[in-house]
């Protein structure tokens, strides 16, 4: 790992790589011609996202030296040679054009890029042994596999998907009759003119995929998707001898003694666990009327995302893993973990673009009663939806270090009041992708060509030229820490006071803006656009103006005492009635016009979960916002609305 910034020569060649394609980066030193260790990366490369190997740099005290290749047409042709001997590698992952030499200022450095291999190649490995020859990339390494992780590859390479298997000596009385039942009612509901409704339960779930004959041994029976789908509990733990889909409602206020509040510890078939499930998921979510055409439509952004995420851990999980899956929901969001890592690279999941479903049949039955959509749709869907309520993205582990899957869900502002501020103090006029590139770089520790892509939604070399123009700007600097090239805030963003020089600072009532994304939970809808409302003690607002923040902030002294006896009945509850602290919250704003942080110093309560509160209550029309046409306002606040 680098400390500081990288070598500006070595930066011109990062630049170069990351606006064609962002994929792991791998530095080694070519001094005595092609190093022998370049082979276990090309396998660990191949076998994971792909990456780029850079020969040429190599790594002293921590800092990258860029010594270039001399010759470096001797070590291209060595390496073209070899890459193509199936003694050397099992496959010929690399191209005619995959590797080539760069030339910065005098020096050359020979550059490779090593393209993911896909599932039916895998795994490639090197030296003719696919048991001590294969590895994959974790980390910043490559780490040689095991005997079971290089099994699960040959698995996953068959033609023959998971679900689709023929169980033998498993037939339809190992299906639950009750669950097939309704299976078969939530289609026709769905699709009341479909031929399928008059079949009967055999030829149904041959229909589906459900029922098939082995075409080697002629063998009829049940499929994996079936019994996964509509079987016995205790077939399915025929079947798997650990099946576990784990539900856990954990306490609202952090070092509560209980470990959940509820828990659902599902061992039957998945059918019944998504009906389990998904009402808990959404449970308490505003659903406010709304009509498409003539129809009324009670899914939200919110209900979608989570649908969503929930169909996608039941329909990708790799059953053939003894591990559980799990689901949590909590104040501060959802976490969604099941077995088997994705198919696809992360950017792919991003886009949709590809997709390589574990368990095709599964997600097809899913798909057909209404709680999934196309393949490849879902993360975007999430991703989509979660953005539009104006909160952070949501983060994925697709399963590179460990064989889980992972999707979490926050329930926090994309852009925080604070986040705001400290742009403000930067100064300068952002744009959506800047202000993104900033406040990630800010709170995580960097950001990259991946991560900004994932939160714009943009091309990588436009992502590129953002980062490159606040480097330029000298509020980024390029660093190596871990993968690829990152970028983290110059010392001089951290303090705003070090503002770079010539940078113009914003107007004083200038709000740094996200075009397009505003926190529009489920029933936040703006009130009396362009008016601003009113509450005691202050006048209205009008277009073009603003509500006096010194006003208001003496108000709330005058009335703290006032505020402090009305919040009193939640301060000092560990675990409040929802209907009480709803009505203290309201009763609140209906005195002054509080911010979340003055709320959550009155109430006593964490600030993720107190967000959730306030924005159910908008939702139900019980709160609004101060600064009404301006949900993602920097001093916003709640006020009341006056029920009638």
């Amino acid at each position: 790992m680098t400390s500081g910034p990288i070598p500006s020569l070595v930066a011109t060649l990062l630049e170069r790589l990351e606006g064609r394609e962002t994929l792991e980066l791998e530095f080694k030193s070519a001094r005595g011609g092609l190093p022998r260790d370049v082979w276990p990366t090309v396998s660990a490369f191949a076998n994971t996202n792909g990456g780029w190997i850079v020969l040429g740099v190599r790594e002293e005290s921590g800092v990258l030296q860029a010594d270039g290749v001399q010759d470096a047409s001797a070590p291209l042709q060595t390496f073209y040679n070899m890459v193509r001997n199936p003694q050397k590698v099992s496959h010929p992952v690399c191209g005619a054009g995959d590797a080539a030499i760069e030339s910065v200022g005098d020096r050359q450095f020979l550059v490779i890029r090593v393209p993911a291999a896909s599932r039916k190649a895998r795994p490639i490995y090197i030296n003719g042994n696919p048991y001590g020859g294969t590895y994959v990339r974790r980390h910043a390494g490559d780490y040689q596999c095991t005997k079971p992780e290089v099994d699960r590859m040959m698995r996953d390479a068959s033609d023959v998907t998971a679900d689709s298997t023929v169980l033998h000596r498993y037939g339809l009385d190992d299906l639950d009759p009750d669950s097939l039942a309704r299976f078969r009612r939530r289609f026709q509901t769905r699709d009341p003119a479909s031929p399928w409704n008059g079949y009967d339960d055999r030829r149904f779930l041959r229909a589906i995929g459900g029922y098939a004959r082995d075409r080697q041994t002629g063998e009829e029976g049940i499929t994996v998707a079936a019994l996964l789908l509509l079987g016995r509990p205790e077939a399915i733990r025929d079947w798997r001898a650990r099946h576990l889909i784990d539900f856990r409602l954990l306490p609202d206020e952090p070092g509560a003694g209980e470990r959940w509040d509820d828990r659902v510890p599902w061992d039957g078939n998945i059918l019944g666990a998504f009906e389990a499930i998904y009402p808990r998921l959404i449970k308490d979510l505003p659903t406010p009327f709304r009509l498409q055409g003539a129809s009324r439509v009670d899914e939200t952004p919110a209900h979608v995302a989570l649908r969503e995420a929930l169909a996608n851990l039941l329909v990708h999980a790799d059953y053939a893993e003894p591990q559980a899956s799990l689901v949590t929901r909590s104040a501060n969001g959802y976490f969604f973990r099941n077995p088997g890592s994705s198919r696809v690279p992360e950017s792919d999941l991003l886009t949709g673009d590809r997709s390589d479903p574990r368990n095709p049949i599964l997600l097809r039955m899913f798909r057909v009663i209404g709680f999934a959509d196309e393949a490849g749709t879902g993360i975007p869907k999430i991703t989509e939806a979660w953005r539009d309520l104006g909160l952070q993205l949501p983060r994925i582990d697709a399963g590179t270090e460990r064989y889980e899957f992972a999707l979490e869900l926050h329930n926090t502002h994309l852009l925080s009041d604070e986040d705001r501020a400290w742009l403000l103090a930067l100064g300068g006029q952002w744009t959506e992708a800047e202000q993104l590139a900033l406040v990630h770089a800010r709170h995580e520790g960097f950001v990259d060509n991946l991560k900004l892509r994932r939160m714009t939604g943009e091309h990588a070399a436009d992502t590129t030229k953002v980062l490159v123009g606040l480097r330029d700007r000298g509020l980024l600097q390029m660093t190596r820490a871990g993968r690829g090239a990152r970028y983290e805030l110059d010392p001089a963003a951290l303090a705003p006071a070090s503002r770079p020089q010539g940078t113009p600072a914003m107007p004083a009532r200038a709000e740094p803006s996200i075009p397009g994304i505003q926190p529009s939970f489920p029933g936040m809808e703006p009130s009396s656009p362009g008016i601003q409302p009113s509450f005691p003690g202050t006048e209205p607002s009008f277009p073009g103006t603003e509500v006096d923040a010194h006003r208001i902030a003496e108000r709330i002294r005058e009335l703290r005492p006032e505020l402090e006896e009305i919040a009193r009945p939640v301060r000092g509850t560990r675990r409040p009635d929802p209907a009480l602290r709803d009505e203290v919250i309201v009763r609140l704003c209906a005195r002054a016009p509080l911010s979340l942080r003055e709320l959550t110093g009155l109430l006593h309560r964490n600030e993720s979960y107190l967000q959730g509160v306030l924005q159910a209550l908008i939702g139900s029309g019980r709160l609004r916002f101060l600064y009404a046409a301006r949900p993602n306002h920097p001093r916003q606040r709640y006020v009341a609305v006056d029920e009638p």
